[in-house]
């Protein structure tokens, strides 16, 4: 596990006063090891219920609270490529579990048609199309032998068929509209990257499943993502060509020939389509906004009622100002009714980030108005009037992540948890827990078992995603921020509200360290030289300060449980302790046997426990005593879980210990270290 460097004074939860430790020595403390001996930790659990996290790539909700997932998650850096899963939930994204997964597979898109389930995406170790199918739902699934044969990409020099054949794979999306027949088409949402294919964009049409491929063509033009079929063989596609920029074309033989429908040629893109009914459609597209004169958003729609012959324009508009990059024409437009109807703008264009998730837009008559919302997605899946699934938000969304609305897309939760998120940091109190993740902050009122974001006060005075330089719980909602050189933000009802405390005796020297072990008695440690730092004390809730000792050290990690306090630092690595809140301050030397460096300390009642990187090795162990430094035991990690050490450890009880181990994970431990077991985080997306 890659090393993390120690933050300066590492966040901290307090636990209440404890039972008096004892006095205080009569002679110096010594680094007394009593014990040997070996923490054993299992294996981190294979996950069959990951849910959601980055790098999803296809999404679909079918009836009953079925749905499927389909992600690539790139291994580049390992050398191994890429791995491809399909997860499936039955209870509306509550939980899920992996059905498939495979190394060296991208996996793109996910489709349903009747009782079977398709995925397809890119094989990476033949440079070929993979497409996989289930006829039980996702419960076993078979391998598809696709056939792409070099005339679907004319006029490619037989040096780039290849890239070619898998680009425009790739790039597309698919449509099944029998078990048989499917099409494989341009994916609008991708913005621009689907229209600079080293090939020609094409159309595909199988009849056998998905087996044998072949282009069909659209006369005078090429397919721009919009497919629908409305029966009796009759569908509807979009496209592009060189007298139109957007057009729409029909076929009345499935899909076997097309050709343009009089009176659709229009002067911007045409990406989406829509049949509420077999009668009445609906046309989505318009143009990227860096295109556009005034370099501001157009979004078309076109209405038909009577089956497609005729089409005419009800909704046109120049939309609100902003980056070209963040406005773009309709990539997705699905109508549950006539009058109700739900539609992606674009998404982002070709270049560097892109694709994300476009704007999510609402119209309640018939596509003549539409509001915008405040989430955004790369994929829509609509269920029913009041069922909306997005995926992949981007950063307008909170991430990679997957947003379901029960209410029409009024109000918006997250489905699942991005299990892969990798821990930071953790720290607790009791049954409170904290860990910043790459998905940000969270904490916990049961142990670990469900997640809050932090209150928003506690955010407004962050100064980084781990708050600056130290965090410290404690009893009945007792809540610290460091906040700056000589102040700190109290909050007494769990970070809800709060007021800002200065010191003004560290004024010169700023603070490194503060703890409180309630809502009154606190500490606070300035930044001055290794060896002469300045303990000062509150018993009024910091409205006054005294000086009342020297810790012996520069805090790297701080911990206090009145009137215990251990300090750990420089010069030398160096542990100090103090049994009398502060004043008197007792060094305990590694030397030269334990060579190491310290990484975190905690203190719960009369333990202490210590996560020291041994050097020169790299390895890293525990120091536990229960009796406040006096005596300790050592304990080197073993088990399978061995390669997944600690990053940190805290005591949120005097034989409580948490650690966070590979990402994602929470570690355990009821017996002070000696053996653990791993904690799955389920962390809420979205406040």
């Amino acid at each position: 596990m890659a090393r993390l460097a120690p933050v300066v004074a590492a966040i901290t939860f307090l636990m209440p006063v404890a039972a008096t430790v004892g006095a205080s020595p009569s002679s110096p403390p010594t680094l007394d090891i009593t014990s040997y001996a070996a923490s054993w930790l299992p294996a981190p659990p294979q996950a069959p219920n990951w849910g959601p996290g980055p790098d999803e790539r296809g999404l679909l909700f079918t009836q009953g609270g079925t749905g499927f997932l389909v992600s690539s998650q790139s291994l580049v850096p390992t050398g191994a490529g890429s791995v491809a899963e399909v997860q499936r939930t039955r209870d509306q994204g509550k939980s899920w579990t992996t059905v498939w997964r495979r190394s060296r597979v991208s996996l793109s898109w996910v489709g349903t048609v009747g009782s079977e389930v398709i995925a397809a995406g890119i094989s990476l170790v033949v440079g070929q199309p993979f497409l996989i199918e289930s006829s039980d739902g996702g419960a076993t699934w078979q391998t598809v032998q696709v056939a792409l044969s070099p005339d679907l990409v004319p006029g490619v020099e037989n040096s780039d068929v290849q890239q070619a054949l898998w680009s425009l794979w790739a790039f597309d999306q698919f449509d099944f509209v029998t078990p048989s027949l499917g099409f494989a088409m341009p994916d609008s949402m991708t913005g621009q990257a689907a229209f600079m294919t080293p090939g020609p964009l094409a159309l595909l049409r199988t009849t056998d499943g998905g087996r044998k491929w072949s282009r069909v063509a659209l006369p005078g033009g090429v397919p721009t993502g919009g497919l629908a079929f409305v029966g009796n063989g009759r569908g509807f596609a979009t496209g592009s060509g060189s007298k139109c920029l957007g057009q729409i074309w029909q076929t009345s033989d499935s899909g076997l020939a097309w050709s343009p429908v009089p009176g659709t040629c229009v002067d911007d893109w045409l990406d989406a389509l829509s049949f509420p009914t077999p009668s009445e459609g609906y046309a989505g597209g318009g143009d990227w906004a860096k295109y556009t004169n005034t370099g501001r958003q157009q979004l078309d729609l076109f209405r038909t009622t009577d089956g497609g012959e005729h089409w005419a324009k009800v909704y046109q508009s120049a939309g609100p100002p902003g980056p070209a990059l963040d406005y773009n024409p309709f990539g997705e437009v699905d109508f549950v009714t006539l009058e109700k109807g739900f539609a992606l703008d674009g998404g982002q264009t070709a270049g560097a980030g892109g694709p994300i998730g476009g704007h999510l837009w609402i119209t309640t008559d018939g596509g003549r108005h539409w509001s915008e919302q405040a989430v955004a997605g790369l994929r829509l899946v609509v269920d029913g009037s009041h069922g909306v699934w997005l995926m992949n938000g981007g950063p307008a969304a909170g991430g990679d992540v997957v947003l379901r609305s029960e209410d029409g897309g009024r109000t918006w939760s997250e489905v699942g948890n991005p299990a892969r998120t990798a821990v930071l940091n953790v720290a607790g109190s009791g049954r409170e827990l904290w860990v910043n993740t790459e998905a940000g902050e969270y904490i916990s009122h049961d142990g670990g078992r469900t997640w809050y974001r932090p209150p928003a006060a506690m955010g407004r005075v962050s100064l980084s995603s781990d708050y600056g330089s130290s965090l410290s719980f404690g009893p009945g909602g007792l809540a610290v921020i460091l906040n700056g050189d000589d102040d700190f933000w109290v909050s007494d009802d769990g970070g809800r509200t709060g007021k800002t405390v200065k010191v003004p005796i560290l004024a010169q020297i700023g603070i490194v360290a503060v703890a409180f072990a309630n809502a009154r008695d606190g500490l606070v440690v300035g930044s001055g030289q290794c060896g002469s730092d300045e303990v000062l004390a509150t018993s009024d809730g910091g409205r006054s300060w005294h000086k009342v000792g020297e810790t012996g050290v520069l805090p790297i990690s701080f911990a206090f449980d009145g009137p215990l306090a251990v300090a750990a630092g420089c010069p030398g690595n160096e542990i100090s302790a103090s049994y009398d809140q502060g004043r008197t301050w007792y060094d305990l030397p590694l030397g030269n046997e334990l060579s190491t460096s310290i990484v975190s300390v905690s203190v719960a009642g009369d333990s202490v426990a210590v996560l020291c990187y041994l050097i020169p090795s790299g390895r890293e162990y525990m120091l536990f005593s229960a009796n406040g430094g006096r005596q300790w035991a050592r304990l080197s990690f073993s088990g399978p879980g061995a390669k997944t050490v600690p990053g940190a450890l805290v005591l949120t009880s005097p034989r409580s210990v948490w650690a966070y181990g590979p990402p994602g994970i929470l570690w355990h431990s009821t017996n002070a270290g000696r053996t653990w077991s791993a904690v799955r985080l389920f962390l809420p997306l979205v406040p």
